[in-house]
């Protein structure tokens, strides 16, 4: 079965329409999370490494982080 939840969020775009910040409430292991997300920088160059592969897992469970809600 599916579970669905109802959770609020606001998104701001900067002046040249990219996504540029992010606020949201949502329920996590029966308590209310808020998260506030800034995207900066549009353009600039960046180093990125992959991790190592202990540090890699295919299996999280954000179910029971949810309280059972995951993503379809």
């Amino acid at each position: 079965d599916e579970m669905l939840v109802e959770f609020r969020h606001r998104s701001w775009l900067d002046d040249e329409n990219r996504f540029s910040h992010m606020e949201m409430e949502m329920p996590i292991m029966g308590q209310s999370m808020t998260m506030e997300m800034s995207l900066t920088d549009w353009g600039t160059d960046v180093d990125i490494e992959a991790p190592a592969a202990d540090e890699i897992t295919e299996d999280l469970d954000m179910g029971s982080m949810t309280g059972g809600v995951t993503a379809g």
